[in-house]
């Protein structure tokens, strides 16, 4: 700071002049209490610079004045003379006119619109809360709308989502505070859904020979010593589920551990192929 002193008398310099001898300094301000009075600053890091950047794409308004009188313009009409300038408003405190480009009105827009749907939200929360026609309403209309293909599959990625973000923990004992509360449900719906699987199988098992029969119970058989030799539950899986046209036999089962036959449920058709990789 020493070295860019010229020990020149205050108000020989104004802001943002070059230095005499090093044109990549500029005056900032003048400080009487400072050892180096005169304050020089690099032209990269001026603050002044930044500032003015700010406001370099406002626009002056009192240039873009047409002195029409008030309700001459509507909101979005285009300026008579400058081009991409819109009426935004009239400013009654300077009793003027304000222009703005088409990208502000459209921000202001939107603005605008969401605070709408913010105040009809919370309307219609509390509507919702103290009317019950209206919460029947609401509940069946909810209800025609999920039964479409097009929201079920929008609502089915919904529910991933929010399974991989809380995590498997946090389901289980949401799900189990559910069964807890209301455990006959449950169980009913768990013997709905094994009387569904059996009515598939039963559909889909076609007349097998004795020595088809045989081969079914050596899997079966083969699956139940695994659990027991492991101490890992083992699962008989069809590779192809029944859910999708797959067969109850011999070429379709295939002993598995029971977590990988949860987690596949019905999503693939591809089969079990660890202990191929372990060996």
């Amino acid at each position: 700071m020493q070295s860019l002193q010229t020990s020149r008398p205050k108000g020989t310099f104004k802001i943002r002049d070059t230095h005499p001898t090093d044109p990549n300094y500029i005056f900032i301000a003048w400080r009487a209490d400072r050892r180096y009075n005169e304050y020089w600053r690099l032209k990269s890091n001026n603050p002044l610079t930044k500032i003015s950047d700010r406001y370099k794409n406002r626009i002056l308004q009192t240039s873009t004045q047409t002195n029409k009188p008030i309700g001459t313009f509507k909101r979005k009409d285009p300026h008579p003379t400058v081009p991409n300038l819109f009426f935004q408003s009239w400013n009654h405190k300077k009793n003027q006119e304000r222009w703005a480009t088409q990208k502000t009105l459209d921000h202001e827009d939107q603005r605008k619109s969401n605070w709408v749907q913010k105040i009809g939200k919370e309307k219609k929360k509390e509507k919702y809360a103290n009317d019950p026609k209206y919460r029947e309403h609401v509940k069946e209309v909810s209800r025609r709308n999920k039964a479409k293909p097009k929201n079920r599959a929008r609502a089915n990625k919904t529910e991933k989502k929010r399974r991989l973000r809380l995590g498997k923990k946090h389901l289980q004992a949401v799900q189990k505070r559910a069964i807890a509360k209301n455990p006959e449900h449950y169980r009913e719906m768990a013997r709905i859904n094994c009387l569904k699987y059996n009515y598939r199988r039963e559909v889909n098992n076609r007349i097998l020979t004795k020595n088809q029969k045989q081969e079914m119970r050596v899997v079966y058989t083969q699956a139940r010593r695994i659990s027991k030799c492991l101490q890992i539950p083992f699962d008989v899986d069809h590779t192809i589920p029944l859910s999708k046209n797959g067969l109850h036999e011999p070429a379709n089962i295939q002993p598995v551990p029971s977590s990988w036959n949860r987690s596949k449920q019905n999503k693939h058709c591809e089969p079990w192929t660890a202990w191929q990789q372990a060996a």
